[in-house]
């Protein structure tokens, strides 16, 4: 898009980063377009973990964009030296999946979501950037269920990065913010792999097996529900998969708080077809809250006595399937219950009007 450089801002004395747009560039109406497109979505947002730009203008032919500038590298510079070790993967995509929060709840669509677009501090803080592809979404009411209308650019075409666009983005439909959680989800694939989940020859390659195949391996160290919520967000067809991006925050926060008995990575098995691993997925989550509650009591720490209290039917869940089990802080419950007759994870905080699905899986082939 443009040439970025360090700067100084001598009237508040801070040092920024200075992207430009040469004239030759901005000649282009529709590259124009974009460079501006990229500040006004940035400038909406004010988030921790997205870039602020602090001004915007045009001086002797050069559109600027004036930024924070972020001291660190690229989520991609990272991968190149291997996958992220757990702890580090849970936090970073933790960050990100809240700074898609929060430009989905302001109505922006990011659509370029990929490693070059995420850039990690000294401190180890995630920043997105790059709106230039964003799409405004306008919602028609502020209901849950509230129709939701999305400006096209032109039909039928195509914008993003072939490696890391959805199914809807390749088809050149309409998008709205589950396309970023499709992006996101290659991106946590790749950060467990150091692999693009769709590595193919040619770009034209690339977007037909996003279209028509699964990924072809995962690590097998991997915990179960880590696994299960990859391919969550990797559903081909947007309704089957996390409907909001914190929703998916919340899950990786889940997964976070587990204790883990593996560290670092092993070799890569395939993933398995149809999801017919969906019970031992799901039964691997709920075994392993039970097992920190285990080693809670072993290490006799004194929490409070789970054990007097019953999982029982929620006024907007019924009767779980099974009787649940505690996460380690004694918080929430995980549990099994079968919607429309296939297995699903369900969360439910002690504080919270209701639970929380984490996952969408389709029923079983048979």
């Amino acid at each position: 898009m443009g040439e970025v450089y360090r700067a100084r801002d001598s009237r508040l004395n801070r040092t920024v980063a200075l992207k430009i747009l040469p004239a030759q560039v901005a000649a282009d109406a529709g590259r124009r377009a974009r460079f501006e497109q990229e500040a006004r979505a940035a400038s909406a947002l004010n988030h921790p973990n997205i870039l602020t730009v602090f001004d915007i203008g045009e001086q002797d032919g050069f559109a600027y964009i004036v930024s924070e500038l972020i001291e660190g590298e690229s989520l991609r510079e990272i991968l190149r030296r291997g996958p992220l070790p757990l702890s580090k993967l849970l936090d970073l995509s933790s960050q990100a999946a809240a700074a898609l929060a929060a430009a989905h709840a302001a109505g922006i669509v990011h659509r370029d979501i990929k490693p070059e677009n995420i850039m990690i501090t000294r401190d180890g803080r995630a920043k997105i950037l790059d709106f230039g592809l964003a799409k405004q979404v306008s919602l028609a009411a502020a209901a849950p269920d509230a129709t939701r209308t999305v400006t096209h650019t032109s039909p039928g075409s195509v914008i993003g990065t072939a490696a890391y666009m959805s199914p809807e983005q390749i088809r050149g439909d309409a998008v709205d913010h589950r396309s970023d959680i499709f992006s996101f989800g290659l991106v946590l694939y790749e950060c467990i792999t150091a692999k693009q989940p769709f590595e193919r020859a040619t770009s034209v390659e690339v977007m037909t097996a996003i279209l028509r195949e699964d990924p072809a391996e995962l690590p097998e160290a991997v915990s179960p529900a880590l696994r299960q919520i990859v391919w969550h967000c990797l559903e081909k067809e947007p309704d089957h998969r996390f409907q909001s991006a914190r929703d998916l925050g919340f899950a990786l926060r889940t997964v976070s708080a587990a204790p883990s008995r593996t560290s670092g990575t092993v070799a890569a098995i395939p993933a398995p077809a149809h999801r017919k691993w969906i019970w031992a997925a799901l039964s691997g989550a709920v075994g392993t809250l039970l097992l920190a509650l285990a080693l809670v009591h072993v290490f006799e720490l004194e929490p409070i006595d789970l054990a007097q209290y019953r999982l029982t039917p929620f006024a907007t869940d019924r009767e779980p399937e099974t009787d649940g089990a505690w996460s380690p802080d004694g918080k929430s419950i995980a549990y099994l219950k079968t919607i429309d007759g296939t297995p699903q994870l369900m969360v439910r905080a002690l504080d919270a009007p209701a639970p929380v699905q984490l996952t969408k899986s389709p029923a079983p082939v048979s």
